[in-house]
């Protein structure tokens, strides 16, 4: 019998309010995220308990990470925060309560992704954007969180795919399409959802793979096979 992990999720910007409240005024955006991340750590097998928004305010970050301690997490994801905006104060409080390991990869969506630890604590700062922050939670925390459950079967099945249409891609980085993956004549054969921007979540919508587009490969056509990290199984 192995513990589920334990999880305080932490979501932050002073732009954000809950779904359903009220009426947005200009300069604010729904809290999309925090029901996003719930439901993809409770479909990882994981025990969220603590669930909270936090303003963008170093004290108010750092009350936030120490409340999540007390919770007796295992694991701390935040989302936003981690860029290098004036206010964003997540990687400042990381670092005065623990460590971090790294900051910034070579993805996307999700280039501003951190990781460290608080005491016995992993923790994962996923960008605000929600593709972003949903696709790095994909690649990077629910394999931890799948491991400290007791799973066996870790990773999501990867399959070569044909694409049915063009894809654009700029090398140096490597890119996570957003993609609908069908099985036809004997082949998995691939469309991506669209519009492909961190911001955009309608490109989730649909979406039961990502396609791996290769950081030292450009534009792909329509006929070109490449991996897909297939979603949902």
């Amino acid at each position: 019998v192995v513990s589920r992990p334990k999880v305080a999720l932490l979501t932050t910007g002073d732009e954000l309010i809950p779904l359903g409240g009220a009426e947005l005024q200009p300069g604010q955006i729904r809290n999309s995220n925090e029901p996003l991340l719930a439901a993809a750590l409770t479909e990882a097998q994981a025990k969220i308990v603590l669930r909270r928004h936090v303003p963008d305010d170093k004290a108010a970050t750092v009350a936030a990470l120490d409340a999540a301690m007390e919770a007796g997490a295992n694991v701390i994801v935040t989302s936003g925060g981690v860029s290098v905006g004036e206010k964003d104060f997540v990687r400042e409080a990381i670092e005065e309560r623990g460590t971090l390991d790294f900051w910034r990869i070579a993805i996307k969506p999700g280039k501003p992704l951190a990781f460290g630890r608080i005491g016995d604590a992993l923790f994962f700062g996923l960008p605000g954007n929600p593709a972003s922050s949903l696709v790095t939670f994909e690649l990077f925390v629910r394999p931890v969180l799948r491991k400290m459950a007791g799973f066996s079967l870790i990773l999501r099945p990867r399959v070569t795919v044909t694409l049915r249409e063009a894809l654009p891609h700029t090398p140096e980085r490597r890119e996570f399409v957003r993609a609908r993956v069908v099985w036809e004549n004997d082949e998995f054969q691939a469309t991506t959802t669209g519009l492909q921007g961190s911001h955009r979540q309608l490109s989730l919508v649909g979406a039961n793979a990502l396609l791996i587009a290769s950081e030292n490969h450009g534009d792909y056509n329509a006929g070109d096979r490449l991996s897909a990290h297939l979603l949902g199984f």
